[in-house]
């Protein structure tokens, strides 16, 4: 089994900051449509083999693609426009979606959902152990310090302190940048000093120098 995106995951399974499950653990894993390297990649591909089954408009899932190969049943959701045919065998590694905003997408990601007899399972632990799993830059507490006094945030309070001891202790800036701009402390602070919401786009561009 491979990856179905090559791009950093921004959300884990199992994660609990899922605005569309409130505390309930993420029943999937969420890639974004910036790989590595700062680039657009939005193409979607097949984990295993399999005869895919393609449902348009399916509720929160949006465009959904979908197989079941017998042992795993996956789930690509979300996707903005579809590169094979229903009904059509693809194999692993086949491009068969785009990813976009469809169904109950906060913005343009891939869910990819797996299930191994009819439970939720996180799929990055049935991916081939030789491929490749790094993940984004190291993050560490200066950097969560900084982004902290950028959203007018006290840095030195208990609730800060414990922020940043969990995110220094995960240590990935992928993961960090989507629950950072998921806080609603974060979000009121960062609204009054730019006078609109502020994307997971606008802190990348902070990140990158140019946004202050």
């Amino acid at each position: 089994m491979q990856k179905p995106s090559n791009n950093p995951v921004t959300l884990p399974f199992g994660a609990t900051s899922d605005p569309y499950t409130a505390a309930s653990p993420h029943k999937g894993v969420d890639f974004g449509w910036i790989n590595s390297a700062g680039q657009s990649d939005k193409t979607i591909y097949m984990p295993e083999d399999g005869t895919v089954t393609l449902v348009p408009n399916n509720g929160n899932d949006g465009n959904g693609v979908y197989f079941n190969n017998g042992s795993h049943f996956h789930g690509l959701l979300h996707t903005s426009q579809y590169l094979v045919s229903n009904g059509q065998f693809a194999s692993q590694g086949t491009a068969v979606a785009v990813m976009g905003a469809t169904g109950a997408a906060d913005g343009v990601h891939l869910h990819w959902a797996l299930k191994v007899n009819g439970q939720f399972v996180n799929g990055l632990d049935y991916v081939t152990k030789e491929e490749d799993m790094s993940k984004s830059p190291d993050l560490n507490e200066d950097d969560i310090k900084n982004m902290l006094r950028w959203a007018g945030v006290d840095p030195d309070t208990q609730n800060s302190q414990n922020y940043i001891k969990t995110w220094s202790d995960i240590g990935d800036w992928n993961k960090f940048i989507y629950d950072f701009q998921k806080q609603p402390a974060f979000q009121n602070a960062l609204r009054a000093k730019f006078g609109g919401t502020v994307t997971r786009d606008d802190v990348l561009n902070y990140l990158n120098g140019n946004l202050k």
